[in-house]
């Protein structure tokens, strides 16, 4: 099958996959950062709820549960960020708050696996791990660790604070890519194209950075993206499934955000918590913010360009294409592609003869896992069963009591010392 696609390794129509060994043994894992700390709490999170009641809101999220793959995703997404599938209709559920349980030093989740981290930083106040979607092979998350800040709002009812807490969040992403990431030549000139950026400044403009409006782990994060995307993600982007406009806010819309609301009379939207997104864009560019649709935009010409400029996915180390088909195919063509023999609107080819097997047996979603597994960063090194395993526990894990409350840390609370 003759494949046309640069180095980007994906165009709205295809993607690669099936990474060949060669290609396995091309792209470079960076060893997560291992400490040897006990779990404060002994047990599972609901453990730990029960033992404490009035922390119980703090430990759970309001989800969507997808039908076909079982992951729980943001309530307001349309579709499943696992398998696209569509999400209307789907049943409402509480899951258990990961992030929470990481402040807490929580053993164990509610299925008894170890709530164990793949650690990037940790410090008092912040944690750094390896997010476990892995939309590229280094996409981390920082949190604040002294307060429980559900989603981005709470940052807007004291821009002040908001303003100094997402700025010391963003400072430890940009640190992480620089020593783990950009100063490890092997990951650099093995997921970059050879002199794609001038430099790290120029680097970081291409970056995704920035926070989901509604998170699907209630805890406000900031998801640091380092390009260049995995092929099925920067498909799924060509084709708007990923920073999707009104839950995805660029870290720059933000920031200029809150300075906006820092400069106007009242210093933040003080009833943010409760005000719709449309709500709050109208107040934020009331008090002279940015325009969100203007910024948003914006962002996302600069990811494309980011990736298309830097993406080393060479076909040589893929054995299969993708198909995915177009919405202008007309209807009455077959499939994926005009060549299709199948009514399937999702087709996988073998590029080589090699991939002749891989096309048979898996579907575009195991392939999708099994490529991810072979090159991301989350919870390498691997077990012995060649399965990411995070190893950590968060050092400076908090007791009940020292974690602010969303009320508490907009009225410029703080925690005593124990």
């Amino acid at each position: 099958m003759e494949i046309s696609l640069g180095h980007a390794g994906a165009d709205e129509n295809m993607y690669l996959s099936g990474l060949t060994v060669e290609g396995k043994r091309f792209f470079h894992s960076v060893t997560q950062r291992a400490n040897d700390a006990e779990p404060r709490f002994q047990g599972s999170i609901s453990d730990f709820s029960d033992a404490h009641p009035h922390l119980a809101l703090q430990l759970r999220n309001m989800a969507k549960s997808c039908p076909r793959c079982g992951k729980s995703c943001a309530f307001n997404l349309p579709f499943c960020n696992g398998c696209n599938l569509g999400l209307t209709g789907a049943p409402s559920i509480y899951t258990e708050n990961v992030c929470m349980g990481f402040v807490y030093g929580i053993e164990k989740n509610n299925c008894g696996r170890p709530l164990k981290l793949s650690l990037r930083l940790e410090e008092p106040d912040l944690l750094v791990y390896d997010d476990l979607l892995s939309r590229s092979s280094a996409h981390f998350n920082a949190i604040p660790t002294a307060c429980h800040l559900p989603d981005w709002r709470h940052l807007l009812r004291n821009a002040a604070r908001g303003l100094a807490l997402l700025r010391k969040l963003e400072d430890s992403c940009w640190r992480v890519a620089l020593d783990q990431f950009w100063n490890n030549d092997q990951w650099r000139c093995t997921t970059l194209k050879l002199d794609a950026f001038d430099s790290f400044e120029e680097f970081r403009k291409g970056v995704v950075i920035g926070i989901n409006a509604v998170p699907s782990q209630f805890q406000v994060h900031v998801q640091c993206i380092l390009p260049a995307l995995f092929p099925a993600d920067y498909h799924a982007f060509l084709r708007g499934k990923r920073f999707v406009k009104d839950r995805w806010l660029p870290l720059e819309f933000v920031i200029e955000s809150l300075e906006a609301l820092h400069r106007s009379k009242d210093g933040g939207i003080c009833n943010a918590h409760i005000l719709t997104m449309e709500e709050i864009l109208a107040a934020i560019e009331g008090a002279g913010g940015p325009r969100y649709e203007e910024s948003h935009a914006s962002a996302i010409r600069r990811y494309n360009d980011a990736h298309r400029a830097c993406a080393n996915w060479s076909v040589e180390y893929f054995d299969v294409a993708v198909l995915h088909r177009h919405p202008k195919l007309r209807p009455e063509l077959l499939g994926a592609a005009a060549d299709s023999k199948s009514r399937a609107h999702i087709e996988v080819r073998p590029v080589r003869r090699a991939g002749q097997t891989l096309a048979a047996q898996l579907t575009p979603t195991e392939l999708e896992k099994r490529d991810k597994l072979a090159i991301q960063n989350y919870g390498w090194p691997y077990d012995e069963a060649e399965q990411p395993c995070p190893s950590s526990y968060y050092k400076f894990a908090r007791k009940p009591g020292e974690v602010l409350s969303a009320d508490e840390w907009v009225a410029g609370g703080f925690v005593m010392p124990s």
